[in-house]
Protein backbone atom coordinates (compact mmCIF):
# COMPACT_ATOMS: atom_id res chain seq x y z
CA UNK A 1 0.00 0.00 0.00
CA UNK A 2 1.61 3.56 -1.15
CA UNK A 3 1.35 6.21 1.16
CA UNK A 4 -0.35 8.13 -1.16
CA UNK A 5 -3.27 6.55 -0.72
CA UNK A 6 -3.21 6.67 3.11
CA UNK A 7 -6.49 8.53 4.24
CA UNK A 8 -6.27 8.27 7.69
CA UNK A 9 -5.71 11.66 8.43
CA UNK A 10 -8.30 12.81 5.97
CA UNK A 11 -10.87 9.85 7.50
CA UNK A 12 -10.19 10.88 11.47
CA UNK A 13 -12.13 14.14 11.65
CA UNK A 14 -15.26 12.17 9.95
CA UNK A 15 -14.88 8.98 12.19
CA UNK A 16 -14.72 11.73 15.43
CA UNK A 17 -18.14 13.06 14.63
CA UNK A 18 -19.76 10.00 14.12
CA UNK A 19 -18.38 8.69 17.28
CA UNK A 20 -19.46 11.59 19.27
CA UNK A 21 -23.34 10.83 17.86
CA UNK A 22 -23.33 7.97 19.69
CA UNK A 23 -20.79 8.12 22.69
CA UNK A 24 -20.22 11.18 25.38
CA UNK A 25 -16.54 10.79 26.11
CA UNK A 26 -14.66 11.64 29.12
CA UNK A 27 -10.94 11.08 28.99
CA UNK A 28 -8.40 11.29 32.02
CA UNK A 29 -4.67 11.26 32.17
CA UNK A 30 -4.23 13.10 28.63
CA UNK A 31 -0.47 14.05 29.86
CA UNK A 32 0.31 10.52 29.61
CA UNK A 33 -0.17 10.28 25.80
CA UNK A 34 3.62 10.77 24.29
CA UNK A 35 4.48 12.85 21.24
CA UNK A 36 6.06 10.17 19.79
CA UNK A 37 5.17 6.74 18.40
CA UNK A 38 4.30 4.48 21.10
CA UNK A 39 2.17 1.16 21.32
CA UNK A 40 -1.34 1.03 23.48
CA UNK A 41 -2.48 -1.61 24.66
CA UNK A 42 -6.62 -1.15 25.59
CA UNK A 43 -9.14 -3.49 27.15
CA UNK A 44 -11.71 -4.99 24.49
CA UNK A 45 -15.16 -4.65 24.99
CA UNK A 46 -16.94 -3.13 22.01
CA UNK A 47 -15.81 -3.20 17.92
CA UNK A 48 -15.50 1.07 18.72
CA UNK A 49 -13.34 0.97 21.26
CA UNK A 50 -10.27 1.24 18.98
CA UNK A 51 -11.81 3.93 17.31
CA UNK A 52 -12.16 5.53 20.22
CA UNK A 53 -8.95 5.60 21.26
CA UNK A 54 -7.29 6.19 17.72
CA UNK A 55 -9.94 9.42 17.60
CA UNK A 56 -8.26 10.59 20.60
CA UNK A 57 -4.58 9.59 20.40
CA UNK A 58 -4.89 11.56 16.87
CA UNK A 59 -6.10 14.75 18.75
CA UNK A 60 -3.72 14.79 20.83
CA UNK A 61 -0.39 13.99 18.81
CA UNK A 62 -1.54 14.70 15.40
CA UNK A 63 -0.43 11.49 13.84
CA UNK A 64 -2.44 8.02 13.27
CA UNK A 65 -2.69 5.43 15.87
CA UNK A 66 -3.00 2.17 13.65
CA UNK A 67 -4.77 -0.89 14.91
CA UNK A 68 -4.00 -4.01 15.21
CA UNK A 69 -7.50 -5.56 13.35
CA UNK A 70 -8.74 -9.13 12.42
CA UNK A 71 -7.87 -10.36 9.28
CA UNK A 72 -10.85 -10.87 8.87
CA UNK A 73 -12.03 -7.70 8.09
CA UNK A 74 -9.27 -6.92 5.54
CA UNK A 75 -10.90 -10.36 3.53
CA UNK A 76 -14.63 -8.78 3.32
CA UNK A 77 -15.74 -10.86 6.51
CA UNK A 78 -17.03 -7.43 7.52
CA UNK A 79 -18.19 -6.79 10.77
CA UNK A 80 -19.71 -9.95 11.75
CA UNK A 81 -17.48 -12.28 9.80
CA UNK A 82 -20.28 -12.92 7.48
CA UNK A 83 -20.03 -10.00 4.95
CA UNK A 84 -22.03 -7.10 6.58
CA UNK A 85 -20.33 -3.88 5.11
CA UNK A 86 -17.53 -6.48 3.98
CA UNK A 87 -16.50 -4.09 1.43
CA UNK A 88 -16.34 -0.94 2.90
CA UNK A 89 -14.95 -2.36 6.38
CA UNK A 90 -11.96 -3.78 3.74
CA UNK A 91 -11.37 -0.56 2.12
CA UNK A 92 -11.15 1.47 4.96
CA UNK A 93 -8.74 -0.97 6.92
CA UNK A 94 -7.01 -1.14 3.97
CA UNK A 95 -6.61 3.10 2.76
CA UNK A 96 -6.06 3.74 6.84
CA UNK A 97 -2.85 1.16 7.00
CA UNK A 98 -4.39 -0.75 10.18
CA UNK A 99 -2.47 -3.85 10.66
CA UNK A 100 -3.80 -7.20 9.94
CA UNK A 101 -3.74 -9.57 12.95
CA UNK A 102 -4.50 -13.71 12.63
CA UNK A 103 -6.63 -14.80 15.40
CA UNK A 104 -4.81 -17.61 15.81
CA UNK A 105 -1.70 -17.34 17.28
CA UNK A 106 1.30 -18.61 15.38
CA UNK A 107 5.62 -18.01 14.71
CA UNK A 108 4.38 -16.81 11.23
CA UNK A 109 1.48 -14.58 12.32
CA UNK A 110 3.25 -12.85 14.77
CA UNK A 111 6.22 -11.92 12.45
CA UNK A 112 3.75 -10.48 10.61
CA UNK A 113 2.66 -8.71 12.54
CA UNK A 114 6.15 -7.05 14.23
CA UNK A 115 6.93 -6.55 10.62
CA UNK A 116 3.88 -3.93 10.19
CA UNK A 117 4.10 -2.74 13.89
CA UNK A 118 7.75 -2.00 13.13
CA UNK A 119 7.15 -0.14 9.97
CA UNK A 120 4.75 2.15 11.22
CA UNK A 121 6.37 3.32 14.19
CA UNK A 122 9.71 3.91 11.43
CA UNK A 123 7.24 6.55 10.21
CA UNK A 124 6.08 7.71 13.51
CA UNK A 125 3.12 6.25 13.89
CA UNK A 126 1.85 4.68 16.89
CA UNK A 127 0.44 1.33 17.13
CA UNK A 128 -2.88 0.01 19.36
CA UNK A 129 -3.52 -3.64 19.98
CA UNK A 130 -5.94 -5.42 22.09
CA UNK A 131 -3.61 -8.11 24.12
CA UNK A 132 -6.68 -9.98 25.39
CA UNK A 133 -7.12 -10.91 21.75
CA UNK A 134 -11.12 -10.26 21.53
CA UNK A 135 -13.74 -8.70 23.16
CA UNK A 136 -14.50 -9.56 26.94
CA UNK A 137 -17.65 -11.72 27.33
CA UNK A 138 -18.48 -11.62 30.43
CA UNK A 139 -16.74 -8.35 31.55
CA UNK A 140 -14.19 -9.11 32.89
CA UNK A 141 -9.98 -8.81 31.84
CA UNK A 142 -8.84 -11.79 30.36
CA UNK A 143 -5.16 -12.46 30.87
CA UNK A 144 -3.14 -10.81 28.57
CA UNK A 145 -0.95 -12.45 25.36
CA UNK A 146 2.97 -11.42 25.33
CA UNK A 147 2.89 -9.74 21.67
CA UNK A 148 2.59 -6.28 22.91
CA UNK A 149 5.42 -6.13 25.06
CA UNK A 150 7.18 -8.03 22.84
CA UNK A 151 6.96 -5.92 19.91
CA UNK A 152 7.31 -2.77 22.03
CA UNK A 153 10.95 -3.88 23.49
CA UNK A 154 12.01 -5.33 20.02
CA UNK A 155 11.13 -1.08 18.84
CA UNK A 156 12.00 0.56 22.08
CA UNK A 157 8.82 2.56 22.25
CA UNK A 158 6.73 3.27 24.96
CA UNK A 159 3.92 1.27 26.20
CA UNK A 160 0.19 3.22 27.12
CA UNK A 161 -1.87 1.31 29.49
CA UNK A 162 -5.94 2.11 28.17
CA UNK A 163 -8.86 1.57 30.43
CA UNK A 164 -12.27 1.95 28.48
CA UNK A 165 -15.30 2.39 31.05
CA UNK A 166 -18.66 2.12 29.54
CA UNK A 167 -21.88 3.42 31.11
CA UNK A 168 -25.72 3.00 29.86
CA UNK A 169 -27.18 6.44 28.45
CA UNK A 170 -29.02 7.85 30.71
CA UNK A 171 -32.29 7.54 28.47
CA UNK A 172 -33.56 5.90 25.83
CA UNK A 173 -32.13 8.40 23.07
CA UNK A 174 -29.27 9.22 25.28
CA UNK A 175 -25.44 8.76 24.08
CA UNK A 176 -23.01 6.71 25.83
CA UNK A 177 -20.88 7.74 28.38
CA UNK A 178 -17.06 6.04 27.76
CA UNK A 179 -14.35 6.80 30.28
CA UNK A 180 -10.95 6.65 28.46
CA UNK A 181 -8.26 6.54 31.13
CA UNK A 182 -4.87 6.62 29.82
CA UNK A 183 -2.19 5.35 32.37
CA UNK A 184 1.49 6.33 32.75
CA UNK A 185 3.71 4.77 29.93
CA UNK A 186 6.08 2.03 30.32
CA UNK A 187 9.53 3.40 29.12
CA UNK A 188 11.63 0.69 27.38
CA UNK A 189 14.76 1.88 29.82
CA UNK A 190 12.30 0.84 32.77
CA UNK A 191 12.56 -2.50 31.67
CA UNK A 192 15.93 -2.73 30.02
CA UNK A 193 18.14 -2.33 32.86
CA UNK A 194 19.04 -4.49 36.51
CA UNK A 195 17.59 -7.26 37.48
CA UNK A 196 15.71 -7.54 34.39
CA UNK A 197 18.42 -7.97 31.86
CA UNK A 198 19.57 -10.86 33.67
CA UNK A 199 16.14 -12.22 32.23
CA UNK A 200 15.64 -13.60 28.66
CA UNK A 201 13.67 -12.06 26.64
CA UNK A 202 11.02 -14.20 26.88
CA UNK A 203 10.79 -14.19 30.62
CA UNK A 204 11.22 -10.24 30.91
CA UNK A 205 8.08 -9.42 28.02
CA UNK A 206 6.20 -12.22 30.28
CA UNK A 207 7.02 -9.67 33.41
CA UNK A 208 5.93 -6.61 31.10
CA UNK A 209 3.01 -7.99 30.76
CA UNK A 210 1.39 -8.84 33.61
CA UNK A 211 2.31 -5.31 34.94
CA UNK A 212 0.97 -3.96 31.90
CA UNK A 213 -2.34 -6.76 32.45
CA UNK A 214 -2.72 -5.28 36.43
CA UNK A 215 -2.17 -1.55 35.58
CA UNK A 216 -5.28 -1.85 32.47
CA UNK A 217 -7.27 -3.68 35.45
CA UNK A 218 -6.71 -0.65 37.80
CA UNK A 219 -7.26 1.60 34.90
CA UNK A 220 -10.83 -0.25 33.83
CA UNK A 221 -12.09 -0.95 37.17
CA UNK A 222 -12.56 -4.94 35.36
CA UNK A 223 -11.68 -8.26 37.76
CA UNK A 224 -9.46 -10.11 36.07
CA UNK A 225 -10.24 -13.67 34.97
CA UNK A 226 -6.29 -14.83 35.02
CA UNK A 227 -7.53 -16.90 31.92
CA UNK A 228 -7.16 -16.67 28.19
CA UNK A 229 -9.75 -15.50 26.10
CA UNK A 230 -11.78 -18.46 23.97
CA UNK A 231 -11.49 -17.25 20.46
CA UNK A 232 -14.89 -17.33 18.60
CA UNK A 233 -15.56 -20.04 15.87
CA UNK A 234 -15.95 -17.80 12.64
CA UNK A 235 -16.20 -18.99 8.95
CA UNK A 236 -13.88 -17.49 6.52
CA UNK A 237 -15.28 -15.47 3.78
CA UNK A 238 -14.02 -16.00 0.48
CA UNK A 239 -13.39 -12.60 -1.14
CA UNK A 240 -15.32 -12.02 -4.64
Amino acid sequence: MSVEKDYYMRAAPLISAVLNLRYERHVTGEENIPQVAAMYAINHYRIEDSLLVASEVTKQTGTPLRFGAKSEYFEGGGLDDHGKLGRSVKWFMENTHQISVERESNPRSFINLKNAAGQAFSRGDSVGLHPEGTRSKDGRLNKFKSGVARIAMAFEVPIVPVGLVYHPPDHRFGRTLVEMNFGEPMMFEDYDTFPYKLLSVAKRAEHVTNVLERRVADLSGQERSHKFAVLPKHDKIIPR
